[in-house]
């Protein structure tokens, strides 16, 4: 058993006010420059890492190299498996489906080729041996965009930088009708992708009091993740989105932008009208297509494109010069501000006790440090208090940072209800609580 805290259906019901916040990705150790960007990473028999990446520029040819690493820094074997000659983009996904057995990478061209920016696919069997799918464009969409494959469905899930129409913009920004969103396409194969409607807005393009006003076809608003125009400010757009799966659920870094009343020219505002990023925020989904957005406007998260590599305790991405992420399923977790009380969902005790993954005090904490705290309760299937799992028999005080705590009620561990069903009821106060586990789930990295 192993549950996570990381979405509102994972803490219920509540007393007070419990919130949800993304943990802070850290760098873990400096690293060799790598002259490609990683894009994919899937770990081996042997307990190494295969890894697939980008070799690219602006308006250039490009490449796929392979490499392994043991440890996430330190990348052997690196060569180059396939080559593209001409004039190219600077974007690139790479995704594997160990289902079809087939690798998939996805490449766009420039801006200023004419057709825009047109993305073209390249499939493998085996990472090794790469073919153009198609002479023609798989599809025309913007570019900054990741892709994964997902089991749940079948299917690759592509996120692009996609454009819906909108009212004329209030602020400064190089698009004047229209926003940014996250566009997304699915393909059984990485070839053939749904909606297969063509975004062809870099065509016909028309620059009204400097800003760019857009004529050509965009791809349909419900094919589309846009703004709550209920909860969002009005002038926010998504830049892009990066996408990895994790604990068998998908995590977004989803890039927030807005344009600037500050005049074109005055930094952060380029001469052309572009903006600036203002953070990423973190999203969830259980397929890979139905996002929550339950750290909303909190800026965090990991803005890189390939699969987490577990390494011992560490959820790990490898960056062009380090090595970051967090501890084992510390993405997310729950907290409070005051006092508060959430129950986990219900589950049957296991012999070998009750763990949890908890930092008091929480990382904001500062001057409720010293009032920092975690209480634990058994609930039976009658809503009662199991007799001899109160509360006040299980305290937690700061200074408190584990991944594993086992929970103890005045020397007892819970073993004496073994494949009894309850659930745990939690009090806490500037704590983060990120997971529980039984001892079947302490190992188990997803």
């Amino acid at each position: 058993m192993r549950q996570l805290f990381y979405t509102d259906r994972d803490v219920w019901p509540t007393w007070g006010q419990v919130t949800l916040r993304p943990a802070p990705a850290r760098v873990i150790a400096a690293a060799p420059p790598l002259p490609f960007l990683v894009r994919h990473t899937r770990r081996l028999e042997d307990g190494s890492f295969d890894v697939l990446g980008v070799a690219l520029g602006r308006n250039a040819p490009w490449s796929i190299v392979r490499a392994r690493t043991r440890d996430g820094i330190h990348l052997t074997e690196q060569r180059t498996v396939h080559y593209e000659a001409g004039e190219w983009g600077y974007s690139a996904t790479i995704t594997h489906s160990p289902q079809l057995g087939r690798y998939v990478c996805l490449k766009n061209t420039p801006w200023h080729t004419g057709d825009g920016f047109t993305t073209h696919a390249f499939v493998s069997d085996d990472g090794e041996s790469w073919t153009a799918a198609s002479d023609d464009p798989v599809f025309r969409e913007g570019d900054a965009w990741s892709a994964v494959w997902s089991p749940e469905l079948r299917r690759f899930i592509c996120y692009n930088k996609a454009l819906e129409w909108g009212e004329e913009k209030q602020v400064h920004e190089l698009f004047r009708n229209a926003r940014r969103v996250v566009g997304i396409r699915t393909s059984p194969d990485g070839v053939h992708w749904q909606p297969d409607a063509h975004s062809d807005y870099t065509r016909g393009l028309e620059k009204i009091r400097g800003m760019a006003w857009i004529r050509a076809p965009l791809a349909a608003r419900e094919d589309n993740i846009g703004i709550d125009r209920d909860a969002d400010p009005p002038d926010l757009e998504f830049y892009n989105g990066t996408v990895f799966r994790y604990a068998g659920r998908y995590f977004m870094s989803a890039t927030n932008y807005a344009g600037t009343f500050l005049p074109p020219g005055f930094s952060p505002m380029r001469i052309d009208g572009h903006a600036s990023a203002i953070g990423n925020e973190l999203w969830v989904s259980d397929d890979g297509v139905h996002w929550q957005r339950p750290y909303r406007h909190i800026s965090a998260g990991v803005a890189d494109r390939h699969e987490p590599m577990l390494l011992g305790d560490v959820v790990a991405f490898r960056g062009p010069t380090e090595l970051v992420g967090f501890g084992r399923d510390r993405i997310a977790y729950a907290t409070a501000w005051s006092n508060a009380v959430f129950d986990t969902a219900s589950f049957r005790m296991s012999a070998g006790g009750l763990y949890l993954n908890l930092r008091v005090p929480v990382f904001e904490a500062d001057a409720q440090s010293s009032a920092a705290y975690v209480m634990a309760e058994l609930i039976d299937d009658k809503d009662e208090v199991v007799k001899g799992y109160d509360r006040e028999a299980c305290v937690m005080q700061a200074p408190l940072d584990q991944l594993r705590w086992q929970l103890r009620w005045d020397g007892r561990d819970g073993s004496d209800l073994d494949g009894e069903r309850v659930r745990l009821r939690l009090y806490l106060r500037a704590a983060a609580l990120f997971a529980l586990y039984d001892e079947d789930g302490l190992d188990d990295g997803g």
